[in-house]
């Protein structure tokens, strides 16, 4: 059986910071995937979603959505 998905806030200075992130131009590409998958997360979609969508699995984003929740983008 499938676990419940969580879901995601994202705060609204978080958002403008990962957006700014993703406009910069050149970054890790790490870096990048994990922003996307923060900002699809925070746009409501679970973590199964989220993952599909830039290619990392599920459990990397799930873990990565627990770290955002713990504390935030510096983590």
């Amino acid at each position: 059986m499938a676990r419940p998905a969580k879901r995601l806030s994202v705060s609204v200075e978080d958002k403008l910071e990962l957006e700014k992130l993703l406009g910069s131009g050149v970054a890790q590409v790490r870096v990048v995937l994990r922003a996307l998958a923060l900002r699809q997360m925070g746009d409501g979609r679970s973590a199964p979603e989220a993952a599909g969508m830039v290619r990392l699995t599920g459990k990397a984003v799930r873990e990565l959505a627990d770290r955002y929740r713990a504390g935030g983008l510096e983590t």
